[in-house]
């Protein structure tokens, strides 16, 4: 496995499919139909977003099944609180991620240090510390913006620098594109966007082609897919022909005085790959939320 496949595959939960924003309404517009956000400026509060990813597919007749969790607490804190604009920051305080399948058992706590040299998920227990600044629209949820990721970058390059004077660290260009401003904010848009009060086409992540249709019913929404979803990766011989199949998911945004209170989606999938070998046919279920943390009585 390449080093960028490495790195995206550990980042899963940068990888869900909707693009930046909270996508588009049939009328144009995002709308809201319930409560939104009414950020409050200094105020902070403690959350876990948490993901899994559960992959199945047949090869030489044996079923390989992997399974993929990634747990993140956070501490955040209102910057700045408009009813056009919110800054918020959030630091990493813990990462706790597991990868379990055939031939792997790798578990990662950045807390203790556990699995830090694992090739596969390792960098994450080098993040503990960094701190991401979201902009965002009260209003629809949707961040604009992030700014932070290249701290993230700039740890895993110091664990896995290049060799030799100059010379370009192996996982740079995979780490730029996975904690892009534009991928982190596609993240927390996922987890943020609001309540939308008509029906919003929201297009699937580079490369692919294609969009799902999400639809709110109060504080709930359910996707299917929206036409052709398929790209390529490479050139040649070696060219790698996807397509997204049987896409269809469910999830809730709950608000509660006026901050992300619970934020929880499912989607399942089929991901059909061709190149020179037989076809596969991967079987995905993704899971993800967002929960604050409530203090013990």
């Amino acid at each position: 496995m390449t080093a960028a496949r490495r790195l995206v595959a550990a980042c899963l939960a940068l990888c869900v499919l909707a693009r930046a924003g909270a996508g588009e309404s049939d009328s144009g517009g995002s709308g809201d139909s319930g409560e939104g956000y009414a950020f409050v400026a200094d105020a902070s509060e403690q959350y876990v977003a948490q993901v899994e990813q559960h992959v199945a597919w047949e090869s030489a007749g044996e079923t390989l099944d992997y399974v993929t969790t990634i747990s993140w607490s956070w501490a955040l804190k209102v910057v700045e609180a408009t009813p056009e604009r919110a800054v918020l920051r959030l630091t990493e305080l813990r990462v706790i991620a597991s990868h379990v399948g055939p031939g792997s058992e790798r578990v990662v706590d950045s807390s203790t240090g556990e699995g830090a040299d694992d090739p596969l998920i390792g960098h994450l227990a080098g993040f503990d510390g960094v701190a991401l600044t979201l902009t965002l629209d009260p209003a629809t949820g949707v961040v604009g913006a992030v700014d932070g990721g290249d701290q993230l970058v700039a740890r895993i390059n110091k664990r896995a620098p290049g060799v030799g004077a100059g010379a370009t660290p192996p996982h740079d260009a995979a780490a730029r594109a996975a904690y892009s401003s534009e991928n982190l904010a596609r993240w927390w848009t996922q987890l943020l966007a609001l309540p939308a009060a008509e029906p919003q086409r929201v297009p699937l992540a580079d490369p692919l082609t294609g969009a799902y249709l999400r639809t709110w019913t109060g504080d709930s929404w359910k996707a299917a897919g929206d036409g052709e979803a398929t790209a390529t990766l490479g050139t040649g011989p070696s060219a790698v022909a996807l397509a997204v199949r049987d896409l269809a998911g469910e999830g809730r945004m709950v608000v509660r005085d006026g901050m992300p209170e619970l934020s929880s989606g499912a989607m399942t999938f089929t991901l059909e790959l061709t190149a020179l070998t037989q076809p596969v046919a991967q079987k995905h279920h993704l899971r993800w939320s967002l929960a604050r943390v409530r203090p013990r009585p």
